[in-house]
Parts: C-alpha cells; sequence; structure tokens
C-alpha cells in the first residue's frame, strides 16, 4: 500500500500596519458678564468629555461650540483649550463690559451700580459724577437700556443699575443687549456635554464634583451629570464610588494594542476605547459592540459594526474560541486584536481561537487598506467531504497590507479520496494494471488493486479509496 501524504494549503503575506485615527471633542460654555479689572476667561468648560481619554490630537479635531464670544478651542496636551477670547475692556470703571453672544461683538454698559452712592456713570466723562439733579422722572432717562430705567428720587436721578433678562429656561444665556435695546436668549449648544450647563430642554444645570473626590472630575453625557478619571489616573477596580485610584501617564498619539500591552492613552485598556469595537464569547450580537459592557458575541457581527462605525478601527477580542460555519472575510484597515480578559481591562500573551467548520476560516482578499491580525488562533476542523481540502487563512489581491502577529494556523484534516477505478485488462500470464483512485482531500494515496496474473487474461481489481 502507498503511504499517505497531508498537504496544508497556506497563503500568508506579512507587512506593516499603521492605524491612525482621530478622536473628536467638544467643548464650550456659558459667557459671563466681566467687570472692568476683573479677571475672567469667557467661561469656557471642558466639555465634560471624558477625562482620561485624548480628546484631540490636532486643533481640526476640538469641535467648537458655535458661540463667538467662547472663541475658538485649540489642541494643549490632548485637550481642547479655549482660546482666542475676545476682549472687551473699555477701561471705563462703571461700565459693565461683556461680549454678546447675541451681537457676536463687545457691548459697554454704563452702571450707576459701580459707582458710589449718589454718583452718577457718565461714560463721556470716564467714570462716576454726581448725579443730575431732578423733578421729574423724564428728566432722568440717560439713553441706556441695559441699566434699567431711571426715576427722579429726592430730586436726584437714580436707577437699578441693571436689567433682568432672565428667561423660564436655564438652558439658554440670558443677556441684554445694548445695540438691540432688547434681552436675547442664547440656546446652548453642547448642553449634552458641557458640565457647566449640562442637561436638555429648558433643564440645564452645572454637574457637581463627585464624592469621594479622588482623582475624580465632574462630567457630563448625553445631558446626563456624572464623574469620570483626572487625565492620568484610571479606575483600576472599575468601582466609581470609590474614585481613580491608580496613576497612568500618558503617550502622545493614539494608543493602539501592542506587544507588550501598554495603555498609552490612560482609559484603562490597551487599545483606544473611543476607536474600538469589542467581541466577547459571552456577548451578545444584539448588543452595538461599542462599549467594555455590550461586546458582540463573534467576527461576523463586529465586521458589520465595523461597516457602520468606519472609525471604529480596533476589534478587541476576548479570549475565548468562536465557532463559524461559514469562513469570514477580512475587512480592509482594521485590527484584530486577542489577549483580552472577559472585561478587556487586562491583556496578556494569550490568544483568542477562530474555529471553523467550513474549509477556510479567514480569507483576507483585495485588501485596499492596512489590516492586522494579532494574538490569534486560526483552526480549519477535519473534513468529511470526499476530496475536500483546507485552507485555514488565505491570502490574495493584498499586496503587503496585512500583518500578522502571533498569529498560529493550524488546518485540520482533508477528506478522503474516492475509490479508484477497476484495474486494466491484463494479457495472459501477466499483471494487469491498477486501477487509478482519486487523490485525498489532503493529498491522500494513488492507485486501484492489482491485475490478477495466470495463464489466461484477468481484469485488475478495484482501487481503494485514498486517505486524506
Amino acid at each position: 500500500m502507498m503511504a499517505s501524504t497531508r498537504t496544508v494549503l497556506l497563503v500568508l503575506v506579512v507587512a506593516s500596519l499603521s492605524l491612525w485615527s482621530v478622536a473628536g471633542c467638544a467643548g464650550g460654555g456659558g459667557v459671563p458678564a466681566r467687570h472692568d479689572g476683573g479677571g475672567g476667561d469667557g467661561g469656557r468648560g471642558d466639555g465634560g468629555v471624558d477625562a482620561h481619554v485624548i480628546e484631540c490630537v490636532l486643533s481640526s479635531d476640538c469641535a467648537d461650540d458655535g458661540v463667538f464670544c467662547n472663541g475658538s478651542l485649540a489642541c494643549t496636551d490632548g485637550r481642547c483649550v479655549a482660546s482666542g477670547i475676545p476682549a472687551c475692556d473699555d477701561f471705563v470703571v462703571c461700565t459693565e463690559d461683556s461680549c454678546s453672544a447675541t451681537m457676536d461683538a463687545c457691548q459697554h454698559v454704563a452702571m450707576d451700580s459701580l459707582c458710589a452712592p449718589g454718583l452718577h456713570c457718565f461714560v463721556p466723562g470716564g467714570g462716576c459724577t454726581a448725579a443730575a439733579p431732578c423733578e421729574f422722572d423724564a428728566e432722568c432717562d440717560d439713553g441706556v437700556y441695559c441699566n434699567g430705567p431711571e426715576s427722579c428720587v429726592s430730586g436726584l436721578c437714580s436707577g437699578p443699575g441693571t436689567r433682568d433678562c432672565s428667561d423660564t429656561s436655564s438652558c439658554t444665556l440670558d443677556e441684554c443687549v445694548e445695540a438691540m435695546g432688547a434681552c436675547g436668549h442664547v440656546g446652548y449648544t453642547d448642553s449634552d456635554t458641557n458640565v457647566a450647563h449640562c442637561g436638555s430642554g429648558l433643564v440645564c444645570l452645572e454637574c457637581p464634583a463627585p464624592a469621594p473626590a479622588l482623582h475624580s472630575v465632574a462630567s457630563c453625557a448625553a445631558g446626563v451629570c456624572g464623574s469620570v478619571c483626572e487625565l492620568g489616573y484610571i479606575d483600576a477596580d472599575l468601582n466609581p464610588a470609590n474614585g481613580c485610584e491608580f496613576a497612568c501617564t500618558i503617550a502622545p498619539g493614539i494608543d493602539s494594542p501592542d506587544d507588550v500591552f501598554t495603555d498609552a492613552n490612560c482609559d484603562g485598556i490597551d487599545g483606544d476605547r473611543a476607536l474600538a469595537i469589542f467581541v466577547s464569547p459571552t456577548g451578545s450580537d444584539a448588543n452595538d459592540g461599542l462599549t467594555t459592557a455590550t461586546p458582540v458575541g463573534g467576527f461576523a457581527r463586529a465586521f458589520a459594526v465595523f461597516a457602520a462605525n468606519p472609525t471604529r478601527v480596533q476589534i478587541l477580542v476576548a479570549n475565548g474560541t468562536y465557532a463559524t460555519s461559514t469562513e469570514l472575510s477580512l475587512p480592509s484597515g482594521v485590527g484584530v486584536y486577542g489577549g483580552y480578559g472577559s472585561t478587556f481591562v487586562t491583556r496578556t500573551d494569550s490568544r483568542a481561537q477562530i474555529l471553523a467548520s467550513s474549509p477556510t476560516a479567514v480569507r483576507a482578499e483585495g485588501l485596499s487598506s492596512a489590516s492586522v491580525l494579532d494574538h490569534m488562533n486560526l483552526t480549519t476542523a477535519n473534513q468529511t467531504a470526499a476530496s475536500a481540502g483546507t485552507a485555514t487563512l488565505v491570502v490574495s489581491n493584498s499586496g503587503d497590507l496585512l500583518t500578522l502577529r502571533f498569529v498560529t494556523v493550524l488546518s485540520g484534516r482533508g477528506g478522503d479520496g474516492a475509490p479508484g477505478g477497476t484495474g486494466v485488462t491484463g494479457p495472459a500470464g501477466t499483471v494487469g494494471v491498477n486501477g487509478m483512485g482519486s487523490a485525498g482531500g489532503g493529498g491522500g494515496s494513488v492507485g486501484g488493486g492489482a491485475g490478477a496474473s495466470g495463464n489466461s487474461r484477468a481484469r485488475g481489481s478495484a482501487g481503494t479509496a485514498g486517505s486524506g
């Protein structure tokens, strides 16, 4: 009998990968009035963005809240910081200087209340002067709307010093607009993220500082107040009630999963939460896969989530076995990283496994941008169909765009070959010609049985099946 031969088809192309994406950020805040000589930064908030996540790489990554008086946002040390805030000081001691969000301009309102009792703010004269004598209220109107209506009191002109422009909503910036001679109400565009005015509808509030405040800060997400870790700290035990106890040093750039499992952006995992899709053997394909609490259960679903969220370029895989009955098609531009624990907080030199009952587990075909398989085992099961072969990982038409790191590829046994045909009749007294069997799926033996010998011609026996 001829010896069996086992053949495995495997095509591997190894190259380098650079995954680069940018996480956006949001900001904004109120525009409080500033008296002469005061400090003030225009009230720019930090947007309530998760404090332990790098918000930006370039200033263009920072979203503007659309309020002129808040200036613009610049990216500084990974955070979106206010810059270019209008300076509105007219250097008159008794004017209230402010930036009008309604008019997108500075305004200066004379305020008697900023003068000593009995004095009047006279802007052309550059300050506080004696109040004008009067007999009737009409004599006291100074033509300034925002300092309220003046009246004659005890023979001297007097006024309230300000006009109340409050409305019924705490989600608007209320201001008196001198140029319009009216009150203005500008709705905050960032109330779903800004801790200074977090909320929706008519109710917004300043998020309170968390208690205990162990390296925790207030946050605002979807208009709801909460808390996050300060930049440079991690909630190592995932218990926000006791704060953030683990210090972390943030490295520049995007945190892509690496071979030494470094949490480079201090978001609590090796990788970037904002760029990740999470996969777990205990997950569900009904989940969105966008948080560690909502992982999907398999790779077909993860690839579909990637197609709908193309900025989520890291697929982070908790250890376990993922069975599939059909081959998986690896998308372009995505990295698949195994080795994670069940909560994704830890990552070790271990591997997740894709176990395919089909002849091929993963196919990378026609990649147009760099992709990665990292810390993964790819396995195909033994095949039972006659002459079926196995090709666990197939890469084609992809140039050098696939990188493999710590990947093991195991192919199952191919299927048996078909039985050989009947041998050819031999001449009298000679051995007949062997019948020809088909090759096994894994490279089985070839050949039918030998023809019989004798004084008369005889036909060879049928060949046996080749083995896989």
